[in-house]
């Protein structure tokens, strides 16, 4: 049986991305290129209720388990709050003379420009506080300029019916206008699969040569969540339409994964699954913690599985159905870590290293080891070198020169014996690091670093 060298694709790609976002303040909103983000950007105005004039220096913060962020209005009564981690917040007003406002709900997105709209602020002291409640965590946001799909916390549950689940390509199809085409594979409003780009956490995570998702199986097909739904600010973001020159031949759109980040109070979630007839185990673990300034935040979380591929109609013969030599099991394993350390005046600095480590292993001869061979001994591996191996003397036979004169791997025996284990037909491990460096400058300068490397075989 041949070791795993079979059937394995390889790509690696190194992505260094330096965006420096030095804007003014505008009226009207930015419109977000076609590639996904981290970090959004939250806007609005403030009036006086009562006569509809513009309040100055009134004191807005944004308040999520993503963290809490300030700042101040304008003359104008104007405000803008940049480099927000994509993630829904409580955005508060508080002015001397004047009740507090608060507003729940509030979901800023990856690379876009949120507007929270016109705050009115009453100078009455009869009521303490004024709370305006507005869900705007919808999955289509209708004041973008481009088509932007977001899904987040508890509609990831709802799409997938498990918080725990490892199934992309079915989060992917809950947004409008993702199907898949007759190959099996995605395409968003009737795109070539090869006219999209994968995303992770902001940054490339698109195959070279494949154009399939850094985050795939062996077979190339799908791809693998790790526990998005757990921690805050997790979410799968999909931007349809041409994109700018940084994106290179994409022409689609862009499918970018935000993984969660770490939350005050601390949150976990634990999880195991067994599935019947068909064999199938799973277990989940996810755990988000940050200190109550949010200074220091991480999100840790592990997804593993042991299945065997679902050939129907179930408990028929291999043969029959044309699989004997099919995949028996698929293993995977997968490690996620995103630690953010936050620093400076009001914790305007941050610093995050992500981390992603993960390996599929699918293994053959689901019909069984009878028939089983390592490669050596095997005339279908010899028959194409037949010409090179007659037979001669001192051998007795092709097959017998082949083996004695083609070099064997590690763990490959000296002699013909029955293998023990299936043999692994395809392995697709993956590592991604990303380094990120953020600093909020002032109310209209946002700086955003960032370096990621990932190696996919």
């Amino acid at each position: 049986m041949k070791p795993n060298h079979r059937g394995r694709r390889g790509a690696f790609a190194v992505a260094l991305s330096i965006a420096a976002a030095l804007s003014m303040m505008l009226i009207s909103l930015t419109p977000a290129w076609a590639a996904g983000g981290v970090q959004g950007n939250l806007t609005g105005a403030v009036q006086d209720a009562s006569t509809g004039k513009p309040l100055a220096d009134v004191h807005v913060s944004a308040q999520s388990a993503s963290g809490s962020f300030s700042g101040t209005t304008d003359a104008g009564g104007r405000f803008t709050l940049l480099g927000l981690p994509a993630d829904t917040y409580t955005v508060s007003f508080t002015k001397n003379g004047y009740d507090s406002v608060s507003q729940p709900g509030v979901a800023v997105f990856g690379d876009e420009t949120d507007s929270i709209g016109t705050i009115r602020m009453t100078s009455s002291l009869r009521t303490i506080v004024h709370v305006n409640a507005r869900a705007r965590n919808g999955a289509f946001q209708p004041t973008q300029t481009q088509d932007v799909t977001t899904i987040s916390g508890q509609r990831i549950t709802q799409a997938l019916g498990n918080p725990a689940s490892q199934n992309e390509q079915n989060l992917i199809l809950a947004a409008p206008g993702a199907m898949l085409d007759s190959q099996g594979n995605i395409t968003v409003r009737g795109s070539l699969n090869v006219e999209l780009g994968y995303q992770y956490d902001g940054v490339n995570f698109t195959i070279p040569f494949f154009d399939g998702n850094g985050g795939g199986s062996a077979g190339g097909i799908g791809g693998y969540l790790n526990n998005l739904a757990g921690g805050s600010g997790g979410s799968l973001q999909v931007v349809s339409g041409s994109g700018d020159a940084t994106q290179g031949n994409i022409g689609a759109g862009v499918i970018n994964i935000v993984p969660p980040r770490g939350t005050y109070p601390a949150s976990g979630l634990l999880n195991a699954q067994v599935s019947e007839p068909w064999y199938g185990h799973q277990f989940d673990f996810n755990y988000a913690w940050a200190t109550p300034n949010n200074r220091f935040s991480d999100y840790f979380s592990y997804d593993g599985s042991r299945v065997a591929p679902k050939y129907a109609p179930y408990g028929a013969d291999a043969s029959t159905i044309g699989q004997y030599y099919g995949f028996s099991r698929v293993d995977h394993d997968d490690l996620q870590n995103n630690f953010v350390f936050r620093f400076g005046h009001s914790n305007n600095r941050s610093l995050q290293w992500l981390l992603r480590n993960s390996d599929e292993r699918q293994y053959g001869n689901y019909g069984g080891l009878q028939q089983a061979t390592y490669y050596p001994y095997n005339p279908m591996a010899m028959s194409p070198w037949a010409f090179f191996f007659p037979g001669t003397a001192p051998y007795t036979s092709q097959e017998q020169q082949y083996a004695a004169v083609q070099w064997l791997l590690p763990g490959v025996p000296s002699t013909n014996v029955l293998p023990t284990s299936a043999e692994e037909i395809n392995a697709t491990p993956l590592t991604f690091n990303k380094l990120g460096y953020t600093w909020n400058i002032n109310p209209t300068t946002f700086l955003n670093l960032s370096w990621a490397n990932f190696y996919n075989q």
